[in-house]
């Protein structure tokens, strides 16, 4: 049976999309309908705006539409803003021009010293050593597609010719549909997310959001869908990978959101032996065979033949986070806090495991340079079976070995300590401190299940520096530096001390 992604992804099908909508006369405005996740620089001067009630949309949920964006810059009287809230409201008006065209094409060439990136956050988009891509963005007035093809030089897992980033999507009132693999990052934080993030490639499906979020008297509200189908080969042949996603924000201070992500849609065979009983008789002890244990029944069913059942395995984690924020002239601070746990059904079976994230963050202009800075704490310390393992889908919640929603995948903790410095010249510094104890628990599962850093425990100090230089108008360059205070194991791969180099290309 062809999956989903035989079925909607195949070069047949991108083809006829794309030359569907050349041939639309009415393509106009937005290369792209969406700020993307990993944009963590629009992401910056969004917040300012939010936070200081210029920008009345949630800012949670990524990638984030531009209609509630321009909605809220058309009303901002530019005369009351301060220095930082003008900076901010010049840049985005830059950028949802530079959004508002009938084309868009670029070229990004990755080069990395390592085989893959260890500790990703919002800014990284790209996951392994050496990557060419190439992406082709068109829009029209109820048609948005994107063509991303992209080769990998010696991957760690999966092809070397990969689509990631494709979509097809149509706008019906409301209501953006779409289809396709696009990265998404659910929560506060800015070094992962407890239950959704891009650390993890994207599963090609179908989604559902809304267009414009800025709401009106009672608050802004979000809310997104999706259903994927997992290409790993290790996720079951019948899984599919859900989501859902509802943010709302009440007043300008204060912004929740309730997730809830489930593996799904397949089946287990179990046999149950029948066993007749007489009026008389009293009731048997029968344990249910698991493929794990052995059936043990206090009862004669010698001549009874067992009964074949099927036994549908989920695997459900629910989550909340909120982030309230305040605003003093030139300073914005925010306090934010993520928690994700299993549904009450599988906390039946494994326990209460859960992870969670807390954060400080502190925006602020000093002097020219406009700046964020974000300390966060992450904790998935759990049992044997933690929130990110499960019995029956055996690489648990991970695609293509990496979790989908925290780097430091389960039994680990983080501290990070991180910063963005934008200069008026386009010019943007980045710096990142850290410390992570990996694999607390020691315990070594069986691939593909397990730790993506290995069986043991690790303990590891690092440091990276980022200088985003703009070349011209079409060319930027990110040249990247990082530290590790000893080599780690990765994917059964060393992973230590090295360089990146990102050459941008846009037309």
């Amino acid at each position: 049976m062809s999956t989903l992604k035989e079925k909607l992804l195949t070069r047949t099908t991108l083809i006829s999309l794309t030359a569907s909508l050349l041939l639309t006369p009415s393509i106009q405005a937005q290369a792209e309908p969406w700020v993307q996740a990993g944009d963590e620089r629009t992401r910056h001067h969004l917040q300012i705006l939010a936070d200081s009630g210029k920008v009345k949309i949630p800012l949670t949920t990524w990638p984030l539409m531009w209609s509630g964006v321009k909605k809220g810059l058309d009303v901002i009287r530019v005369e009351e803003l301060s220095e930082t809230e003008l900076w901010s409201y010049r840049y985005l008006r830059h950028q949802l021009e530079r959004s508002m065209r009938v084309a868009e094409a670029s070229i990004r060439l990755h080069a990395n010293a390592n085989p893959a990136y260890a500790f990703t956050d919002f800014s990284n988009d790209f996951r392994e050593g050496h990557e060419a891509r190439a992406a082709l963005a068109l829009n029209g007035n109820t048609f948005s597609i994107k063509l991303q093809g992209s080769y990998l030089n010696e991957p760690l897992s999966g092809t070397s010719s990969r689509y990631d980033g494709s979509y097809a999507a149509i706008t019906w009132s409301n209501w953006v549909l779409g289809v396709g693999a696009i990265e998404r990052w659910w929560g506060p934080a800015w070094s992962g997310s407890t239950i959704l993030g891009n650390n993890a490639r994207p599963a090609p499906g179908l989604f559902m959001q809304r267009k414009d979020t800025s709401g009106g008297t009672f608050g802004s509200w979000d809310i997104n869908l999706f259903i994927s189908d997992p290409a790993d080969d290790n996720f079951d042949e019948d899984a599919k990978f859900a989501g859902a996603r509802l943010s709302y924000k009440p007043i300008r201070a204060l912004e929740m959101s309730l997730s809830a992500t489930e593996i799904l849609g397949s089946v287990r065979e179990e046999e149950v032996q029948e066993v007749a009983l007489s009026d008389e008789a009293e009731l048997p002890a029968i344990t249910i065979a698991t493929p794990d244990t052995e059936t043990d029944i206090d009862a004669d069913t010698s001549e009874t033949p067992p009964q074949i059942i099927d036994i549908k395995q989920n695997n459900r984690m629910l989550s909340f986070d909120w982030r309230l924020s305040h605003a003093v002239k030139n300073i914005q601070l925010a306090l934010y806090q993520q928690i994700s746990r299993r549904s009450a059904a599988e906390e039946e079976v494994f326990g209460g495991e859960e992870a969670e994230l807390i954060g400080i963050e502190m925006g602020n202009m000093i002097a020219g340079l406009n700046s964020r800075f974000a300390l966060e704490y992450q904790d998935t310390r759990n049992g044997e079976l933690s929130i990110f393992d499960h019995s029956f889908y055996k690489s648990g919640y991970r695609h293509y070995g990496r979790n989908m929603a925290t780097t430091i995948d389960t039994a680990s903790t983080s501290i990070s300590l991180s910063a963005d410095h934008y200069f008026a010249s386009g010019h943007q510094f980045s710096w990142r401190l850290g410390t992570a104890e990996l694999n607390d628990d020691n315990i070594n599962l069986t691939p593909p299940a397990g730790h993506v850093y290995g069986p043991k425990s690790q303990s590891v100090d690092y440091a990276s520096v980022t200088y985003k230089i703009p070349i011209n108008n079409l060319v930027r360059t990110d040249l990247r530096l990082q530290h590790m205070s000893e080599a780690i194991s990765f994917a059964d791969e060393e992973i230590s001390s090295g360089g990146q180099i990102v050459v941008n290309i846009e037309f």
